[in-house]
Formats: C-alpha cells, sequence, structure tokens
C-alpha cells in the first residue's frame, strides 16, 4: 500500500500532506455547500414562475379578451422557465463535479486513517462503548494529535477514553 519513497518522509513532510489534503476537503465541502445553496435557489424561482404560469393560465380561463397579451406574458414566462432549467442543469453538473470531488477527498481522508493505522501504537479510530448510539469516531485530526502527544505522555491514548 505504501511505497518506498514514503518511509523516506519527515513527520514534517507528512503533516504537510495531511494538511493539504484537509485544506482540499474544506473547499470540497464549501463548494458543495455553495452549489447546494444555487440549487435551492434556483429551484424556488423555478417553482415562483411555474405558480406565475398557473395564475396566468388561471387569468387566461376567466379573461378571454386579454388572452393575447396573457399568451404573451407565458410564452415569455416559458422562455425564463427554459432558461432556469439551463441553470439548473449546469448548476446540478457543478455540483455532481463537486460531489466527486468530495467522494475523492473522502477517499484521500480515508487514506490518512489508514496511514495513522499503520504508525506504532495507532489512536483507535472509534471509541470503545459496547453500545453503538454511545461509539464516536474521531476525526484524523484527533487521532494525529493524540498520536503525537503519546510521545511526550504514553499514557494518553483513544483506546481506553483516556
Amino acid at each position: 500500500m505504501l511505497d518506498a519513497s514514503f518511509h523516506k518522509k519527515t513527520k514534517g513532510e507528512l503533516l504537510n500532506m495531511l494538511e493539504a489534503a484537509f485544506d482540499a476537503n474544506k473547499q470540497a465541502d464549501k463548494v458543495v455547500q455553495e452549489n447546494a445553496d444555487k440549487i435551492r435557489l434556483l429551484q424556488d424561482e423555478v417553482n415562483f414562475k411555474a405558480k406565475l404560469i398557473a395564475d396566468g393560465q388561471t387569468l387566461l380561463d376567466t379573461q378571454s379578451r386579454k388572452a393575447e397579451d396573457l399568451n404573451s406574458v407565458i410564452f415569455t414566462m416559458g422562455e425564463e422557465i427554459e432558461a432556469l432549467k439551463k441553470k439548473l442543469d449546469s448548476t446540478e453538473s457543478s455540483r455532481k463535479y463537486a460531489q466527486e470531488q468530495l467522494a475523492k477527498k473522502s477517499e484521500e481522508l480515508e487514506s490518512v486513517h489508514d496511514l495513522l493505522d499503520a504508525f506504532p501504537n495507532p489512536p483507535a479510530r472509534k471509541s470503545s462503548h459496547e453500545e453503538s448510539y454511545n461509539r464516536v469516531e474521531y476525526t484524523a485530526t484527533t487521532r494525529i494529535a493524540v498520536w503525537l502527544a503519546s510521545f511526550i505522555n504514553p499514557t494518553i491514548n483513544l483506546k481506553e477514553g483516556k
């Protein structure tokens, strides 16, 4: 799993690699959140425009003398909806890309956990509570901090909840 060049890296280099992976993961999370917010706004706008079209149809039925004007409005709104659908498709594509990036970063984070598991006396990934609802899954940062702190105070570990 680990090549020979990995074993030649210093702790500082490894920590820099870990920090870069965490930063990239945070950026991917931010992009996903931004795109999700954009999608919600576009969906609200599409729903609003769709309601306007429905209201226009009702008005057309009750006021036939304004039929030409309403048809023009409906046509314009239809064009706007098509434009919004294109924006939504584009945003969906961006969201999909961001999700793919997030998946890649999640894989990288899992690699960080695998790397920590390869360290001597690695901190546990999860707390040792018997009940699954009390079990805590530790972050890679927590595990690194505990592993480094164990050099200063060997009694520090996550295996016993200390």
